[in-house]
């Protein structure tokens, strides 16, 4: 039997091992399965989603398996975060007042937003507090870049009508993805757009203060990557997300302009170059977006406001019905298609929903949480991602890049939200950045305040939001 420190050891390792395969090898996880809808029985072969979520109910236990030997066996207290236990409770106290429990429970297929999803969620970000040290956050980081940019890669492969995955699910199982609708083995455009905002603002953060030759090399691929497949997913509001971000970014950097100039330049010029070299080889469709969105504009003024942002307000509009209805329990666990089955004078109405049977996602996720799982729900959650942006705000002053870059990243996803929604393929790594907040600001009661990360950082030491001098 090893020492205590030997014994430490192996669960250090162990528990990054564990962190790393949510954060860089769940997104790649892609098996197709078989599944039926339960609003009007359609049949799907699932290769984004279901596997993903069998494979993070796997990890998810294992990691509950550590934390309770630490418990147990060691006696050492495993911190719990209030707001998160209080959502959680919550979507249980859902699940039980939802019209199809199962599906509420597991989630509707192909989404698997259930109530096991946001348990699996809590128990990762649960992990990362309790069981990940310091030292291992920057090769976390590292993992999860190298992963986002092999995904980037696939994701602009697909842009241009080639999927290689197809050579197997071909042979295999006789059926073909579409790379026209589909990104990498994230799923469809909305997720990829959801998934690369994060990355894109976190590397030109951490590419703006890295002071090392080799490092900005590596951020600047890293950023550039991310962008163009933040581009290419066709995802307005994942751009529009990325936007607010940046934008804050400037306005947080505005004193060290000077400073900063040339690599801002640099990240002008070429966010230019890549958008005009993806549009024109793509037969314009990134700027096609834009005329798109203007055209909705059009027909919102001309009357027909539910059109609007693909449908978003016809959506809005029978999530608004439902949390009049259900306000407090909501529909329960993704199970918003059971009331939002599109009737023939919807049809007549709105002829450009021809062909959609129902919609199965609210397309808001703050609106989503409410309408799903009631309005209490919605409360905890934010709440408890308040709990863990106010105390770095309000830090204010020497904030490390790193987590100034993960803040930021967020801030980008959060944003875009509020028109998009969560799916398997996004949300494990935002748990998994959030967990990361949350420890590091956990650690600066016991260490000097924000210590480098080591592995990932460089001389480029802390950001001073608050500071009126340079």
């Amino acid at each position: 039997m090893g020492s205590p420190e030997d014994e430490e050891k192996q669960i250090d390792l162990i528990s990054f091992i564990l962190v790393v395969l949510v954060v860089a090898v769940l997104p790649f996880v892609a098996i197709p399965k078989v599944v039926n809808t339960p609003v009007n029985t359609w049949y799907f072969l699932d290769i984004h989603g279901y596997s993903k979520m069998v494979f993070l109910i796997i990890i998810s236990m294992i990691m509950l398996t550590l934390m309770g030997f630490k418990r147990l066996a060691r006696k050492q207290h495993i911190k719990i975060c209030l707001p998160l236990a209080l959502f959680l409770l919550w979507v249980l106290v859902s699940l039980f007042f939802a019209k199809d429990r199962a599906v509420a429970f597991h989630g509707y297929p192909l989404r698997w937003q259930g109530f096991v999803a946001y348990f699996c969620y809590a128990v990762v970000f649960t992990f990362i507090v309790n069981m990940v040290k310091k030292k291992d956050i920057g090769k976390i980081l590292t993992a999860y870049f190298i992963a986002v940019s092999i995904s980037a890669i696939h994701s602009i492969v697909n842009y241009y009508g080639i999927e290689p995955l197809n050579i197997i699910t071909k042979t295999f199982f006789d059926a073909k993805i579409v790379p026209e609708i589909s990104r990498g083995t994230l799923g469809n455009r909305n997720t990829a757009g959801a998934f690369f905002t994060i990355p894109t603002v976190m590397s030109l953060v951490m590419f703006l203060k890295s002071k090392s030759y080799e490092k900005n090399i590596l951020y600047y691929s890293y950023l550039v990557l991310s962008y163009a497949a933040l581009l290419v997913s066709l995802t307005r509001v994942a751009w529009l997300g990325a936007i607010g971000a940046i934008a804050l970014t400037i306005w947080v950097f505005r004193k060290y302009f000077k400073e900063y100039l040339k690599k801002f330049l640099l990240i002008a010029v070429s966010f230019a170059i890549i958008l005009v070299l993806l549009d024109v080889s793509g037969n314009g469709r990134i700027v096609g977006r834009y005329y798109s969105m203007k055209d909705q504009f059009k027909q919102a003024y001309d009357g027909n406001v539910e059109q609007f942002g693909s449908s978003r307000i016809f959506i809005y509009g029978k999530a608004f019905k439902v949390i009049a209805e259900h306000p407090i329990v909501g529909t329960g666990p993704d199970c918003f298609a059971y009331y939002s089955v599109i009737t023939r004078e919807e049809y007549e109405k709105h002829p450009e929903l021809s062909g959609i049977g129902y919609f199965d996602k609210v397309h808001s996720e703050y609106l989503e949480y409410a309408a799903t799982m009631g309005i209490p729900a919605l409360m905890f959650y934010l709440w408890f991602l308040l709990s863990i942006f106010i105390p770095w705000i309000k830090k204010g002053k020497e904030i490390s890049p790193e987590i100034f870059a993960i803040l930021l990243g967020l801030t980008g996803y959060l944003l875009q939200a509020c028109f998009n929604f969560g799916t398997i393929s996004t949300l494990p790594g935002v748990f998994v950045l959030l967990g990361i907040l949350k420890n590091a600001l956990g650690k600066e009661k016991n260490e000097e305040n924000n210590e480098r990360i080591e592995n990932f950082a460089d001389d480029s030491a802390v950001i001073d939001i608050n500071d009126n001098t340079h």
